[in-house]
């Protein structure tokens, strides 16, 4: 099994699991394993990967606030995958998704 292939089990196990999982959550899981990836090769991989989600219409990408999980805009455009931003929680408390339609 490739990275790719694991982290995207990943991804759809936590949507099916809960129904959404943070674009920084997918960078977490990279970092737990002992795949020894660059930060820019984790970015790559997380970034495909979501993109998979997007694409497949998996999920949609929407801002989400920090412990609610409550909905605060979106759907987002998918060319914010490509904001080192969207990766991170903001300081306001929130964290873009891929969240189950």
């Amino acid at each position: 099994m490739t990275p790719e292939e694991w982290l995207d089990g990943e991804m759809r196990h936590h949507l099916e699991e809960f129904g959404q999982i943070g674009l920084y959550e997918l960078l977490w899981l990279l970092n737990e394993t002992e795949l020894g990836l660059s930060d820019e090769a984790a970015m790559g991989l997380a970034r495909r990967v979501a993109t998979t989600g997007v694409t497949e219409r998996l999920g949609e990408l929407r801002r989400l606030s920090w412990v609610s999980a409550d909905v605060l805009a979106g759907p987002l455009d998918p060319a914010v995958l490509a904001d080192d931003e969207a990766w991170l929680e903001d300081a306001d408390s929130s964290y873009v998704a891929l969240v189950q339609p």
